[in-house]
């Protein structure tokens, strides 16, 4: 059985590791990280929405750790 996260980002501008935000779709929605599964359709958004912006996303378990899962740098 799979289990759901939130997936938080942070950006290397501004408290990378330090200040997340919680990453939502369009609608405001929050984009779920699967744990044990594939998160790529989350990263592919990520990356259309913030292009060249350097940022980390985690799932909730890992943003309390401090920790950036994916980066994009």
């Amino acid at each position: 059985m799979e289990q759901f996260e939130f997936t938080w980002i942070t950006f290397l501008s501004s408290g990378f590791e330090t200040q997340w935000l919680l990453l939502t779709d369009e609608d405001g929605h929050p984009l779920l990280w699967t744990v044990g599964g594939t998160n790529g359709r989350t990263i592919k958004w990520a990356k259309e929405k913030f292009g060249a912006l350097g940022f980390g996303l985690a799932p909730t378990s890992q943003k309390e750790l401090g920790n950036a899962v994916f980066d994009n740098f």
